[in-house]
């Protein structure tokens, strides 16, 4: 994997940012606007620039006071702020400074002037989570941040293969989550060079992070596929019974089962499990059975959890079996040899701890028979209460029709019903998922009846990921999608005001000014007034939905918002309207004997 290169610098803090490409990407081209003082140009200019400023203040029309006032550097000029911000700004040269530039402010008590400008003619690059505070809206760096001359990827630039820096395992990752991660780099659309970051593992079992392009042919070891590919699937038949998988279990766990007599998905989880790092480390040690603590390090490594979750094993279902549950009597019969096995390990590790008092060895073993009664007793109960109840295939499969293929096509496959043997193949929902699954919004479901549901998406896509959707189903069943709401983060206030350590969610209730209504009109929801000095127009995403499924259910339309909580989270005069969770609205009416109404509403509220 490539790594990016060197940075040429650093841009320090208080340097305007311009972005002049893809926000989303990783590494963002920028252009830079400085702001600085000149006492020089103060100095030989003072009556023309205070003359110009006064003028501009001067005037009531607004349009006029908002136009720039620009000024002329002279090359002297330009020399003497070179000079003066080399070290601040070291990436800024003579050359860089316009002959024009803004007259901000006069600034008398230094005697100097403010000036702006930005530089168009050359940029820069940067990586995006630096400027994340900006919220991908050009402005100011509160930090200083490092940046790049050129594109920081280079295929030119390739360092040499050692066992560190080269993926040694498989991975396969989706490009719409990597995107959604803003791991995704470009540098000239035009030439389809996309780089992706990903992360996986080397020789040595250790994470490895790196850039690879996925452009066709750029590198041999990369190749761009679609989920049709199963690429890394692997899929594995097992044939060991109910009763032979409990038994070498309880060996695998005592660590008295040879490798050689794994059933075939054991032998596909070793597989996998041995190339983990903590089983490369204890191997030296012989070879153990894999464990739990085995399977919880591989799940640590992506890469490890990708294999994993990328088996896909054909068995019989354990909601399948007959009346009788034969196959799970099986163990019936081996709880007593395994209660023999544990009293033999027992006796063991009571000579190895040279324990040979008759009463102190009889009350250990004596544990061993009270422990395997209970055992016994839970087992039957398990058999009774839990597996009998569960065991719905074997009805099914029998009363299905068979399927005719009369109408099958290489576009219709004919259906295939339930196996009458009860295997299927099993495959992990979340790895197939994450193929196909294409990147969504989180989404408020409002259900007439007061229920509310919010539904997060496994990826969320780059353009929804500061939005929420609501949408409300009425008691037809009709859905309705009452609208996408920007998502305000800031922080959350206690009483008082005072700033708590965490954020809170927002959303504008004037997004909501157009109200909503249906192609019938028979579901409406819309505000009659806002009314707010303080703009306290901020609410709760949750609270929202709850007033929304009110509002709807009586399609109200004669409420006024009189506000919940300000941008910033904060109440006005009632110190309870804070983090937009209480607020208050006004009944308007033309009708003066309505309480009714109003007594229904403040009912529906509480349902929702």
């Amino acid at each position: 994997m490539i790594k990016e290169s060197k940075e040429d610098g650093n841009l320090n803090s208080g340097l305007g940012i311009k972005f002049i490409s893809d926000k989303d990407n990783y590494y963002i081209k920028i252009n830079l606007e400085y702001t600085l003082n000149s006492e020089e140009y103060y100095i030989d200019n003072n009556l023309a620039a205070q003359s110009n400023v006064d003028e501009k203040i001067g005037k009531n029309d607004d349009n006029l006071a908002n136009k720039a006032v620009e000024i002329i550097l002279t090359a002297a000029h330009k020399e003497q702020l070179e000079k003066k911000y080399n070290e601040t700004y070291p990436q800024l040269i003579k050359s860089d400074i316009p002959d024009k530039v803004e007259l901000v402010e006069v600034e008398h008590t230094s005697s100097s002037v403010k000036i702006r400008f930005c530089v168009e003619a050359k940029h820069y690059w940067i990586v995006s989570k630096d400027v994340s505070h900006l919220f991908g809206q050009d402005g100011t760096l509160n930090s200083a941040i490092p940046y790049w001359n050129n594109f920081p990827l280079s295929l030119d630039k390739l360092p040499p293969a050692t066992k560190d820096n080269t993926v040694h395992f498989p991975r396969t990752v989706s490009l719409n989550s990597l995107s959604n991660e803003n791991l995704i780099a470009i540098e000239d659309e035009s030439t389809g060079s996309i780089w992706a970051k990903v992360t996986a593992g080397n020789e040595q079992r250790w994470s490895v992070t790196g850039w690879v392009n996925i452009k066709k042919d750029a590198q041999e070891h990369v190749k761009r596929i679609s989920p049709w590919h199963w690429q890394g699937f692997e899929t594995v038949i097992e044939k060991a019974s109910v009763g032979e998988f409990y038994t070498k279990i309880n060996d695998n766990r005592t660590g008295t089962l040879d490798i050689k007599e794994y059933t075939d998905s054991m032998k596909a989880m070793h597989k996998i499990l041995i190339e983990s790092f903590l089983y490369s480390v204890q191997r030296k040690k012989g070879l153990p059975p894999f464990t739990v603590e085995f399977l919880k390090d591989g799940l640590r490594n992506s890469w490890i959890a990708e294999m994993i979750g990328h088996l896909i094993i054909k068995y019989e279902s354990e909601w399948y079996a007959d009346e009788a549950l034969t196959k799970w009597k099986e163990i019936d019969n081996l709880l007593e040899e395994e209660k023999q096995k544990q009293k033999k390990l027992l006796q063991k590790l009571l000579d190895q701890m040279n324990i040979q008092e008759p009463f102190l060895r009889d009350y250990a073993l004596n544990m061993v028979d009270e422990e395997h009664e209970k055992i016994k007793s839970i087992w039957q109960l398990e058999k009774e209460q839990r597996i009998k109840p569960s065991l719905w295939w074997r009805e099914i499969a029998q009363s299905q029709p068979t399927q005719s293929s009369n109408n099958q096509t290489p576009q219709t496959p004919a259906l295939s019903n339930l196996s009458t043997d009860g295997k299927a193949w099993f495959i992990h929902p979340v790895s197939m998922l994450g193929r196909f699954v294409n990147p969504g919004i989180v989404t408020y479901h409002i259900y007439h009846d007061g229920k509310i549901e919010k539904h997060i998406p496994q990826e969320i896509s780059k353009d929804y990921k500061q939005k929420y959707k609501y949408v409300y189903h009425d008691v037809n069943k009709n859905q309705h999608e009452i609208g996408i709401f920007n998502i305000h983060k800031t922080k959350a206030m206690e009483r008082g005001n005072v700033a708590l350590d965490y954020d809170v969610e927002l959303i504008n209730v004037k997004e909501f000014e157009e109200g909503y209504s249906s192609k019938e009109g028979n579901v409406k929801a819309k505000f009659k007034t806002f009314n707010s000095d303080s703009k306290r127009w901020y609410i709760n995403p949750n609270c929202f939905a709850g007033l929304l499924g009110a509002m709807l259910e009586l399609n109200i339309d004669y409420l006024g918002f009189n506000g919940f909580s300000t941008y910033d989270a904060k109440s006005v005069e009632s110190k309870s309207h804070i983090n937009g969770i209480a607020g208050d609205l006004r009944y308007l009416s033309i009708y003066k004997l309505q309480t009714r109404r109003k007594d229904i509403f403040n009912t529906f509220t509480f349902r929702f």
